[in-house]
């Protein structure tokens, strides 16, 4: 069954609508999001460890792990945006756990990965070519001047990172797509947002500001607490012993709590935006419950 990707004209995408639906799908289910995140999550804790236990053996490794630790994001995604577009039925595991879907899903996800990181690596490569021409030029420039080469940079990225979010919206709704076994290609994607993007763009802003800001004030605050209980500094009562060892209890108290907090904003994160990501496709691509219940024949 595949969902036409060509519609007649959609009707105009509600920013309030968008961001209030993202977050009733996500805490307002918030039991069956847990279900749903469980297996990942603890996927994701024992790669993390994995991570630490081979990290700097070699850089094909780290890539590996890197790559590997993907995998509990697109099951995750899977899964949620299933019970997003067909309710609590479709089950917190998606079935086959690693078939088509998932390494669609997977390749997917990493054109999106690269779609970042390849035009930001050029950029501070530009960049910092620059500073090397001018370093060799002159051989006695000053660090400010040689500074004031890449000043640049920051300004710059920060308007890359606008357009390429903007991109990777208008391509994201291969994910639901994805998720339900309909076919929809990147170009599908981008003819499907085509005049409601930058109310797409919008939403999507007014959804991440939140998260960011609970991030920065809990962070804090959860950090400073635990440099407070190991009492940091002081002689055997921190991240080290008396003998200057390293105090592996103490740095599991401390990196521990951290990890599962950061884990757990990811996952409460990608939810949002995969809910608000799913819920446009609804619309857009004329997903209903008709939809639905041809859908159930043919999973």
């Amino acid at each position: 069954m595949t969902l036409q990707e060509t519609q007649p004209p959609r009707p105009r995408l509600g920013i309030a609508a968008t961001v209030s639906g993202a977050y009733g799908a996500v805490f307002g289910g918030f039991w069956p999001l847990c279900k749903a995140a469980a297996l990942p999550f603890v996927l994701g804790i024992a790669i993390a460890i994995l991570a630490l236990a081979l990290e700097n053996i070699h850089f094909a490794v780290d890539v590996g792990v890197q790559l590997l630790g993907l995998l509990p994001l697109v099951i995750f995604g899977i899964a949620w945006g299933r019970i997003v577009l067909m309710g609590r039925r479709s089950g917190a595991i998606p079935r086959p756990l690693f078939g088509r879907r998932t390494w669609a899903y997977f390749g997917y996800l990493l054109v999106h990965m690269l779609l970042f990181i390849v035009p930001f690596l050029l950029l501070f490569a530009a960049s910092f070519g620059i500073a090397l021409l001018a370093g060799e030029a002159v051989a006695d420039l000053d660090p400010l001047a040689l500074t004031a080469q890449v000043l640049w940079l920051v300004p710059t990225s920060f308007l890359l990172y606008l357009l390429l979010l903007y991109i990777s919206l208008r391509l994201a709704l291969v994910f639901p797509a994805v998720s339900v076994d309909q076919r929809l290609s990147l170009a599908g994607s981008w003819r499907m947002t085509h005049g409601n993007s930058l109310r797409f763009f919008a939403a999507m802003i007014l959804i991440v500001l939140p998260v960011i800001a609970a991030v920065m004030l809990f962070g804090s605050f959860l950090t400073g607490l635990f440099v407070s209980t190991l009492d940091v500094g002081q002689p055997g009562g921190g991240l080290t012993g008396q003998d200057g060892s390293l105090n592996v209890g103490a740095m599991m108290l401390f990196f521990g709590p951290t990890m599962i907090f950061s884990l757990a904003v990811q996952y409460i994160a990608f939810a949002l935006v995969a809910a608000a990501v799913a819920k446009v496709y609804a619309q857009f691509s004329g997903w209903s419950e008709a939809s639905e219940e041809v859908l159930k024949r043919f999973d």
